[in-house]
């Protein structure tokens, strides 16, 4: 019953692992456990369909980066894509990032920074009077500020982010927003969807609009940064997987990725890194199997311990095989019973009790001769063992009589 038992608990454990391994797979496989406008989500709100279908471009190649800036290859011939990334953020950007971005795209490489989509919220427009403070514009929604001066990268680059407002009779629906292209740049298609209320006012000469909105808001913008080029875009949507099913633009995709044989999609910006560790060196040095074969062993390990090959005493239901144990009283009536024969037991008996008894000292010659006669008188019977046990209580009679 105990194996029974363990047997059943080995199967519920492994049943147990396979369906948290494939639950797993499951959620790893949609990618929805990463951030949104990730490549390794292939749900609608990941850029996976697009990092697969450059892949199968020919003479292109794709590759995804989690380290630092500085870690990633020299920028000719190869597109950085940071997508998804929050207007704050991109105030925010440390120094050093800075500084290794406009390194790699001077060295040729082509940088391309998506903004995560903002929306307007009329509610948070406050009205306030002329000969008070000076008008103030509402902030997107992802706490974007015009307010404050240009910092970081936006005074490095000479930049700054500004809200759209809506248009009158729109009643602030993104979804029907579009975003109409420049004479400039004549391969786009005349007007795209666009669903950010982000627009890039450019303060620094140099940088040119690609996609415009209101007439003359840039969402798209781009500018060359020595031997590359940087291109700001104020939404992320047209290279996530939603758009590539309901609303593909293959020429701005093209465009925006450019003539690059290699693209680099950024995943560090999403917090989605490969830090060094153990499990790292393990898969880097080709250790998985002896991982796995450790795992195997531990849990014979633990199976060995749990579960006993032979089976418990008294489980088989019959009498019990083995050599039994005897206590001191069954191994002297053994020995007795190989030694002595039935008709001298008694004799024996008596002798002993002579030499050894203090009571015998108390006795008459009559009373000892007596005792004599009967053990002389069993021992001469052939009867059963009924007779030695008469004697015996005839032995104890006399000597009850002695001491009365």
């Amino acid at each position: 019953m105990r194996r029974l038992s363990s047997a059943a608990l080995l199967v519920l454990c492994l049943a147990f692992s396979a369906g948290l391994i494939r639950l797993l797979s499951l959620r790893f496989s949609t990618g929805d456990v990463y951030p949104a406008y990730s490549s390794l989500r292939a749900d609608p709100l990941g850029t996976k369909a697009l990092y697969e279908a450059i892949g199968m471009i020919e003479g292109c190649s794709v590759q995804r980066n989690y380290g630092p800036a500085d870690d990633i290859p020299s920028g000719k011939g190869r597109t950085l894509v940071v997508a998804g990334l929050h207007a704050f953020e991109l105030k925010a950007a440390a120094g050093g990032d800075i500084s290794d971005l406009a390194d790699w795209t001077n060295r040729g490489g082509r940088l391309i920074i998506a903004l995560y989509p903002a929306t307007y919220r009329p509610e948070e427009e406050k009205e306030e009077s002329s000969e008070k403070k000076p008008e103030k514009r509402s902030a997107p929604r992802d706490g974007c500020s015009t307010g404050s001066p240009a910092r970081g990268i936006e005074r490095l680059w000479g930049f700054e982010l500004e809200p759209i407002p809506p248009t009158a009779g729109s009643q602030h629906d993104r979804k029907e927003a579009l975003a109409t292209r420049t004479v400039e740049v004549a391969m786009l298609p005349p007007s795209v969807p666009w669903h950010s209320a982000l627009a890039f006012r450019t303060v620094k000469p140099g940088w040119r609009p690609i996609l415009v909105m209101n007439g003359s808001l840039p969402v798209v913008v781009e500018r060359a940064f020595g031997q590359g080029t940087v291109v700001l875009c104020s939404d992320s949507y047209l290279l996530s997987n939603e758009a590539m099913k309901k609303d593909r633009q293959p020429a701005f995709l093209t465009w925006l990725i450019g003539s690059s044989s290699t693209v680099i999609f950024d995943e560090t910006h999403l917090g989605v890194s490969d830090p060094i560790g153990v499990v790292s060196l393990i898969r880097g040095y080709g250790l998985d199997g002896l991982l796995l074969g450790l795992a195997a062993l531990a849990l014979l390990f633990v199976w060995k311990n749990a579960v006993s090959f032979l089976p418990p005493l008294g489980s088989t239901g019959g009498e019990r095989s083995g050599v039994q144990g005897r206590d001191s009283t069954a191994a002297f009536v053994s020995l007795l019973r190989r030694n002595l024969r039935d008709k001298d037991v008694l004799r024996v008996c008596l002798d002993e009790w002579k030499r050894t008894a203090g009571s015998a000292r108390r006795m008459t010659p009559e009373q000892i001769a007596q005792m004599a006669a009967v053990v002389e008188r069993s021992s001469k019977s052939k009867g059963a063992h009924s007779d030695i046990a008469a004697a015996y209580r005839d032995l104890c009679d006399i000597v009850r009589r002695s001491q009365t």
